[in-house]
C-alpha cells in the first residue's frame, strides 16, 4: 500500500475498500518499549511485571529490575517514561548495569522525588556497546503503589 502512513490516519479512514480507525501507539526505530510493544524483548524478575499498555513496577529496594540486550552505539541518551505514586524516603535514580560476573553501571541518573508522571533521560554517551544490561529502579514504588513504566527509548 504507497502513501500509507499512521500519521495521515486520523478518524474513519477507508483503505482497500475496507473503512475503519487506527488507535494505538506505533513505536520508533528508537523506541525499547511503548505501551505493550515489547521492542527490546525486555525480561523482568518477581517486582516488575510486563502487563498490557505498561510495565508495572512493585518494589523500590533496587530489586526492581528490567533485563535485556540493548545497542547503546550512536546513541547519547538512555529514556525512560513513567507514572510514580509515591515520594520515597531517599533520593530515586534508575541504573543501568551490565550483567555477569565482570558486570558494571553503565550509567544513572536520579530523578525529581515528587508524585506524578516522569521522563527521566541517562547520559549514556559513554557506553558505546551493545551488552546485556539490567535497568534497576530505586525508589520508583511501593507494593501498595506500583509505578507504571509507559516509554522506554533511545535519543
Amino acid at each position: 500500500i504507497k502513501n500509507v502512513l499512521s500519521s495521515r490516519l486520523h478518524g474513519i479512514v477507508r483503505i482497500m475498500g475496507l473503512t475503519g480507525t487506527f488507535e494505538g501507539y506505533v513505536p520508533t526505530v528508537s523506541d525499547l518499549y511503548l505501551r505493550g510493544n515489547n521492542i527490546a524483548r525486555f525480561e523482568s524478575n518477581g517486582h516488575v511485571s510486563l502487563d498490557a499498555g505498561q510495565i508495572t513496577v512493585k518494589d523500590t529496594g533496587g530489586s526492581s529490575a528490567l533485563y535485556g540486550t540493548i545497542n547503546f552505539v550512536g546513541y547519547s541518551r538512555f529514556n525512560i517514561e513513567f507514572y510514580r505514586g509515591i515520594v520515597y524516603r531517599y533520593q530515586p535514580e534508575i541504573s543501568i548495569s551490565t550483567l555477569g560476573s565482570s558486570g558494571y553501571t553503565i550509567a544513572s541518573a536520579e530523578y525529581p522525588n515528587t508524585i506524578g508522571n516522569h521522563t527521566v533521560s541517562v547520559d549514556i554517551s559513554s557506553a558505546q556497546i551493545s551488552a546485556r544490561v539490567g535497568i534497576a529502579t530505586y525508589g520508583m514504588a511501593y507494593e501498595s503503589k506500583p509505578a507504571a513504566i509507559y516509554r522506554i527509548w533511545l535519543s
